[in-house]
Protein backbone atom coordinates (compact mmCIF):
# COMPACT_ATOMS: atom_id res chain seq x y z
CA UNK A 1 0.00 0.00 0.00
CA UNK A 2 1.47 3.12 -0.82
CA UNK A 3 0.23 6.59 0.28
CA UNK A 4 1.47 10.25 -1.39
CA UNK A 5 1.18 13.76 0.32
CA UNK A 6 2.30 16.78 0.15
CA UNK A 7 5.54 15.27 -2.48
CA UNK A 8 6.62 13.29 0.17
CA UNK A 9 6.25 9.37 -0.04
CA UNK A 10 5.24 6.68 3.08
CA UNK A 11 5.82 3.10 2.07
CA UNK A 12 3.89 0.57 4.33
CA UNK A 13 3.82 -3.21 4.46
CA UNK A 14 0.83 -4.69 3.68
CA UNK A 15 0.25 -8.01 5.46
CA UNK A 16 -0.74 -9.26 1.75
CA UNK A 17 2.24 -8.58 -0.26
CA UNK A 18 5.30 -9.78 0.55
CA UNK A 19 7.11 -6.21 0.07
CA UNK A 20 10.65 -5.09 1.68
CA UNK A 21 10.81 -2.88 4.25
CA UNK A 22 8.35 -2.94 7.66
CA UNK A 23 7.35 0.57 8.47
CA UNK A 24 10.02 1.79 5.82
CA UNK A 25 9.72 5.56 5.69
CA UNK A 26 11.06 7.45 2.97
CA UNK A 27 11.19 11.01 3.48
CA UNK A 28 11.21 13.22 0.25
CA UNK A 29 14.09 15.32 -0.05
CA UNK A 30 12.29 18.89 0.41
CA UNK A 31 14.33 21.82 1.55
CA UNK A 32 13.53 21.99 5.37
CA UNK A 33 14.96 24.74 7.94
CA UNK A 34 18.62 24.38 9.33
CA UNK A 35 18.40 22.50 12.48
CA UNK A 36 19.56 24.71 15.04
CA UNK A 37 21.80 23.29 18.09
CA UNK A 38 22.90 25.35 20.16
CA UNK A 39 25.71 24.17 23.11
CA UNK A 40 25.19 25.57 26.29
CA UNK A 41 27.93 25.81 28.71
CA UNK A 42 29.08 23.83 31.25
CA UNK A 43 32.04 23.65 33.49
CA UNK A 44 30.49 20.64 35.63
CA UNK A 45 30.91 18.70 32.18
CA UNK A 46 32.43 15.16 34.13
CA UNK A 47 30.26 15.45 36.90
CA UNK A 48 26.27 15.54 35.42
CA UNK A 49 24.72 12.00 35.62
CA UNK A 50 24.64 9.32 33.10
CA UNK A 51 21.26 9.91 32.42
CA UNK A 52 20.97 13.11 31.85
CA UNK A 53 23.01 12.42 28.79
CA UNK A 54 22.20 10.56 25.64
CA UNK A 55 24.48 9.50 22.51
CA UNK A 56 24.75 7.79 19.53
CA UNK A 57 27.28 6.18 17.42
CA UNK A 58 26.72 6.07 13.46
CA UNK A 59 28.22 4.16 10.63
CA UNK A 60 28.04 5.90 7.59
CA UNK A 61 29.22 3.48 4.75
CA UNK A 62 29.00 2.87 0.76
CA UNK A 63 30.80 3.14 -2.27
CA UNK A 64 32.89 5.20 -3.57
CA UNK A 65 31.66 8.61 -4.15
CA UNK A 66 28.55 8.08 -2.88
CA UNK A 67 28.91 11.21 -1.25
CA UNK A 68 29.33 10.14 2.66
CA UNK A 69 31.73 12.86 3.81
CA UNK A 70 29.67 15.17 2.44
CA UNK A 71 26.52 14.51 4.22
CA UNK A 72 28.32 13.90 7.42
CA UNK A 73 29.38 17.45 6.97
CA UNK A 74 25.86 18.59 6.22
CA UNK A 75 24.60 17.07 9.48
CA UNK A 76 26.88 18.44 11.62
CA UNK A 77 27.01 21.86 9.88
CA UNK A 78 30.70 22.23 9.69
CA UNK A 79 33.10 20.65 6.72
CA UNK A 80 34.90 18.55 9.11
CA UNK A 81 35.27 15.42 6.58
CA UNK A 82 37.73 16.18 3.37
CA UNK A 83 35.21 16.16 0.52
CA UNK A 84 35.55 15.90 -3.30
CA UNK A 85 33.63 15.09 -6.89
CA UNK A 86 36.48 12.24 -7.11
CA UNK A 87 36.20 8.85 -5.49
CA UNK A 88 38.70 7.78 -2.64
CA UNK A 89 39.16 11.11 -1.12
CA UNK A 90 38.62 9.55 2.06
CA UNK A 91 41.85 7.34 2.87
CA UNK A 92 41.03 6.13 6.52
CA UNK A 93 38.21 6.74 8.65
CA UNK A 94 37.53 9.69 11.21
CA UNK A 95 34.68 10.72 13.45
CA UNK A 96 32.78 13.89 13.47
CA UNK A 97 30.63 14.53 16.48
CA UNK A 98 27.16 16.80 16.87
CA UNK A 99 26.48 18.04 20.43
CA UNK A 100 23.46 19.68 21.62
CA UNK A 101 22.25 20.21 25.06
CA UNK A 102 21.68 16.43 26.25
CA UNK A 103 22.36 14.56 23.11
CA UNK A 104 25.59 13.21 21.01
CA UNK A 105 26.18 12.47 17.80
CA UNK A 106 29.22 10.49 16.69
CA UNK A 107 29.86 9.89 12.60
CA UNK A 108 32.40 7.52 11.20
CA UNK A 109 33.25 8.59 8.06
CA UNK A 110 34.87 5.78 6.24
CA UNK A 111 36.07 5.45 2.99
CA UNK A 112 34.53 3.96 -0.01
CA UNK A 113 33.96 -0.22 0.10
CA UNK A 114 35.90 -1.56 -2.35
CA UNK A 115 37.05 -5.26 -3.39
CA UNK A 116 39.60 -7.11 -3.03
CA UNK A 117 40.77 -6.78 -6.35
CA UNK A 118 40.93 -2.68 -6.64
CA UNK A 119 42.59 -1.98 -3.20
CA UNK A 120 45.73 -4.04 -5.50
CA UNK A 121 44.22 -2.51 -8.91
CA UNK A 122 44.69 1.29 -7.46
CA UNK A 123 47.40 0.51 -4.53
CA UNK A 124 44.77 1.45 -1.70
CA UNK A 125 45.86 1.47 1.51
CA UNK A 126 44.86 -1.03 3.85
CA UNK A 127 42.31 0.77 5.32
CA UNK A 128 40.03 0.66 2.85
CA UNK A 129 38.68 -2.38 3.52
CA UNK A 130 39.29 -2.69 7.41
CA UNK A 131 38.11 0.83 8.59
CA UNK A 132 34.37 0.11 7.31
CA UNK A 133 34.57 -3.38 8.50
CA UNK A 134 35.23 -1.97 12.12
CA UNK A 135 33.25 1.20 11.96
CA UNK A 136 29.70 -0.71 11.72
CA UNK A 137 30.24 -3.60 13.97
CA UNK A 138 31.17 -0.42 16.30
CA UNK A 139 28.27 1.12 15.55
CA UNK A 140 24.45 1.83 17.25
CA UNK A 141 23.21 2.62 14.13
CA UNK A 142 24.29 1.79 10.36
CA UNK A 143 23.66 4.33 7.19
CA UNK A 144 23.82 2.69 3.71
CA UNK A 145 24.52 5.89 1.14
CA UNK A 146 23.47 4.73 -1.95
CA UNK A 147 24.04 6.84 -4.99
CA UNK A 148 20.81 6.77 -7.17
CA UNK A 149 22.59 8.92 -9.52
CA UNK A 150 24.93 6.26 -10.88
CA UNK A 151 22.58 4.24 -13.48
CA UNK A 152 24.41 1.27 -13.38
CA UNK A 153 24.38 0.22 -9.70
CA UNK A 154 21.37 2.71 -8.99
CA UNK A 155 18.63 -0.71 -8.07
CA UNK A 156 21.28 -2.80 -6.66
CA UNK A 157 23.63 -3.01 -3.37
CA UNK A 158 26.62 -4.11 -4.11
CA UNK A 159 28.07 -7.48 -2.72
CA UNK A 160 30.54 -6.14 -0.97
CA UNK A 161 28.22 -3.41 1.10
CA UNK A 162 25.89 -6.79 1.61
CA UNK A 163 28.90 -8.63 3.04
CA UNK A 164 29.29 -5.77 5.63
CA UNK A 165 25.26 -5.28 6.65
CA UNK A 166 25.00 -9.26 6.76
CA UNK A 167 28.04 -9.69 9.55
CA UNK A 168 26.10 -7.09 11.58
CA UNK A 169 24.29 -8.00 14.65
CA UNK A 170 21.09 -9.08 13.94
CA UNK A 171 19.63 -6.11 16.34
CA UNK A 172 21.61 -3.28 14.69
CA UNK A 173 19.35 -1.17 12.87
CA UNK A 174 20.30 -0.66 9.74
CA UNK A 175 19.31 2.99 7.29
CA UNK A 176 19.06 3.42 3.89
CA UNK A 177 20.09 6.08 3.08
CA UNK A 178 19.43 7.23 -0.53
CA UNK A 179 21.41 9.78 -2.46
CA UNK A 180 21.43 12.63 -5.16
CA UNK A 181 17.48 12.21 -5.76
CA UNK A 182 17.82 15.35 -6.67
CA UNK A 183 18.56 14.11 -9.98
CA UNK A 184 15.98 11.55 -10.52
CA UNK A 185 13.39 13.93 -12.37
CA UNK A 186 10.57 10.83 -12.24
CA UNK A 187 10.32 10.59 -8.62
CA UNK A 188 8.13 7.69 -9.07
CA UNK A 189 10.93 5.79 -9.98
CA UNK A 190 11.99 6.11 -6.46
CA UNK A 191 9.56 3.29 -5.82
CA UNK A 192 11.25 1.02 -8.25
CA UNK A 193 14.95 1.77 -6.65
CA UNK A 194 13.42 0.80 -3.03
CA UNK A 195 11.80 -1.88 -4.22
CA UNK A 196 14.90 -3.75 -5.92
CA UNK A 197 17.23 -2.25 -3.11
CA UNK A 198 15.13 -3.74 -0.18
CA UNK A 199 13.84 -6.90 -2.05
CA UNK A 200 15.64 -10.59 -2.40
CA UNK A 201 18.71 -9.99 -3.76
CA UNK A 202 18.98 -6.44 -1.91
CA UNK A 203 18.50 -6.12 2.14
CA UNK A 204 15.17 -6.53 3.39
CA UNK A 205 15.89 -5.20 6.84
CA UNK A 206 16.85 -1.79 6.74
CA UNK A 207 14.68 -0.22 9.46
CA UNK A 208 13.90 3.27 7.79
CA UNK A 209 14.74 5.04 4.47
CA UNK A 210 15.56 8.10 3.42
CA UNK A 211 15.82 10.38 0.38
CA UNK A 212 18.29 12.71 -0.03
CA UNK A 213 20.22 15.47 -1.90
CA UNK A 214 23.44 15.83 0.59
CA UNK A 215 25.01 18.06 -1.72
CA UNK A 216 21.93 19.96 -1.35
CA UNK A 217 21.10 19.82 1.98
CA UNK A 218 17.90 18.20 0.95
CA UNK A 219 16.16 15.71 3.54
CA UNK A 220 19.31 16.12 5.82
CA UNK A 221 17.08 17.95 9.23
CA UNK A 222 14.85 15.35 8.82
CA UNK A 223 17.93 12.46 9.30
CA UNK A 224 19.39 14.52 11.71
CA UNK A 225 16.25 14.31 13.88
CA UNK A 226 15.54 10.90 13.84
CA UNK A 227 19.10 10.47 14.95
CA UNK A 228 18.77 12.68 17.72
CA UNK A 229 15.76 11.11 19.03
CA UNK A 230 17.15 7.24 18.58
CA UNK A 231 19.87 8.40 20.62
CA UNK A 232 20.61 6.04 23.91
CA UNK A 233 21.05 7.40 27.49
CA UNK A 234 24.86 6.96 27.89
CA UNK A 235 27.63 9.31 28.32
CA UNK A 236 29.64 11.21 25.69
CA UNK A 237 32.45 10.19 24.44
CA UNK A 238 34.04 13.88 23.58
CA UNK A 239 33.21 17.18 25.39
CA UNK A 240 31.19 19.40 24.45
CA UNK A 241 33.13 21.41 22.23
CA UNK A 242 34.79 18.65 20.12
CA UNK A 243 34.10 18.86 16.42
CA UNK A 244 36.25 15.67 15.71
CA UNK A 245 38.89 12.93 16.97
CA UNK A 246 41.08 14.89 14.01
CA UNK A 247 44.34 16.33 15.00
CA UNK A 248 44.64 19.80 13.14
CA UNK A 249 47.27 18.86 11.14
CA UNK A 250 45.74 15.85 10.06
CA UNK A 251 42.57 17.97 8.75
CA UNK A 252 44.65 20.00 7.12
CA UNK A 253 46.45 17.51 4.84
CA UNK A 254 42.71 16.08 4.33
CA UNK A 255 40.90 19.41 3.42
CA UNK A 256 44.22 19.84 1.23
CA UNK A 257 43.46 16.76 -0.79
CA UNK A 258 40.11 16.59 -1.16
CA UNK A 259 40.80 20.78 -2.86
CA UNK A 260 43.24 18.97 -5.51
CA UNK A 261 41.30 16.60 -6.18
CA UNK A 262 38.54 18.66 -6.90
CA UNK A 263 40.94 21.17 -9.13
CA UNK A 264 43.73 18.76 -10.61
CA UNK A 265 42.87 16.20 -13.36
CA UNK A 266 42.42 12.73 -13.82
CA UNK A 267 44.57 10.86 -11.84
CA UNK A 268 47.47 13.12 -10.87
CA UNK A 269 46.11 14.19 -7.52
CA UNK A 270 46.22 10.72 -6.27
CA UNK A 271 50.09 10.18 -6.66
CA UNK A 272 50.84 13.86 -4.53
CA UNK A 273 52.53 13.27 -1.43
CA UNK A 274 51.15 15.98 1.15
CA UNK A 275 52.33 16.45 4.01
CA UNK A 276 52.58 19.59 7.24
CA UNK A 277 55.96 20.90 7.09
CA UNK A 278 55.44 23.86 9.11
CA UNK A 279 53.23 24.33 12.35
CA UNK A 280 53.04 27.00 15.30
CA UNK A 281 50.47 28.04 16.77
CA UNK A 282 50.84 31.42 18.16
CA UNK A 283 50.43 33.41 21.46
CA UNK A 284 47.16 34.62 20.36
CA UNK A 285 46.26 31.29 19.27
CA UNK A 286 46.02 31.54 15.56
CA UNK A 287 47.60 28.63 13.31
CA UNK A 288 50.19 28.87 10.76
CA UNK A 289 51.01 26.35 8.97
CA UNK A 290 52.82 25.53 5.79
CA UNK A 291 52.03 22.40 3.63
CA UNK A 292 54.42 20.67 1.38
CA UNK A 293 53.27 18.91 -1.71
CA UNK A 294 55.73 16.88 -3.55
CA UNK A 295 55.43 15.78 -6.86
CA UNK A 296 56.57 12.58 -7.49
CA UNK A 297 58.48 14.11 -11.17
CA UNK A 298 59.84 16.98 -12.57
CA UNK A 299 57.33 16.89 -15.54
CA UNK A 300 54.11 16.56 -13.10
CA UNK A 301 55.14 19.32 -11.17
CA UNK A 302 55.39 21.82 -14.27
CA UNK A 303 52.20 20.65 -15.57
CA UNK A 304 50.33 20.90 -12.31
CA UNK A 305 52.13 24.68 -11.58
CA UNK A 306 50.39 25.22 -15.14
CA UNK A 307 47.13 23.75 -14.24
CA UNK A 308 46.68 25.50 -10.81
CA UNK A 309 48.67 28.34 -10.33
CA UNK A 310 46.40 30.88 -10.27
CA UNK A 311 43.77 28.50 -7.80
CA UNK A 312 46.28 28.19 -5.47
CA UNK A 313 45.72 31.22 -3.27
CA UNK A 314 41.83 30.02 -3.86
CA UNK A 315 42.48 26.57 -2.44
CA UNK A 316 44.60 27.91 0.44
CA UNK A 317 41.68 30.38 0.97
CA UNK A 318 39.08 27.55 1.33
CA UNK A 319 41.36 25.68 3.41
CA UNK A 320 41.60 28.50 5.80
CA UNK A 321 37.85 29.11 5.86
CA UNK A 322 37.03 25.59 6.92
CA UNK A 323 39.82 25.13 9.46
CA UNK A 324 39.17 29.14 11.03
CA UNK A 325 35.43 27.51 11.47
CA UNK A 326 36.11 24.49 12.34
CA UNK A 327 38.81 25.64 15.46
CA UNK A 328 37.38 28.39 15.81
CA UNK A 329 40.65 30.48 15.49
CA UNK A 330 42.90 32.22 12.60
CA UNK A 331 44.53 29.42 10.72
CA UNK A 332 47.06 30.57 7.85
CA UNK A 333 48.06 28.22 5.39
CA UNK A 334 50.83 28.32 2.37
CA UNK A 335 51.00 25.87 -0.47
CA UNK A 336 54.09 24.61 -1.58
CA UNK A 337 54.86 22.53 -4.80
CA UNK A 338 57.62 20.63 -5.57
CA UNK A 339 59.48 18.21 -7.28
CA UNK A 340 60.05 14.80 -5.03
CA UNK A 341 63.74 15.06 -4.14
CA UNK A 342 65.68 11.94 -5.15
CA UNK A 343 68.89 11.06 -3.01
CA UNK A 344 71.57 9.76 -5.52
CA UNK A 345 72.79 6.19 -3.95
CA UNK A 346 76.94 6.77 -3.41
CA UNK A 347 79.42 5.07 -5.37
Amino acid sequence: MFLFWRGSIRVIKSSTRSTSVQAARLYSAERLEEYDAPVSADDNFTSVRRDEFKSLRIAIFGLPNAGKSTLINQLIHHQVCAASMKPHTTRSACRAVLHTDTTELVFVDTPGVVTTQEVKRLNLESSFQSDPEVAVKKADIVGVLHDVSRSRFRQEISPQVLNLLKNLDSDTPTLLLMNKVDQIKNKRKLLDFVRHLTGENGWPNFTDIFMLSALEGDGVSDLREYLLVSAKPRDWEYEKDTLTDQKPEEMIVRIVRGSLLDVLPEEIPYNLDIQIEYYNVCKDGSINTVVLIDCPTERLYKLILRKITSKLKYIAMNVEQALSKNLQQTVRVKLVFQPKKVISKSK
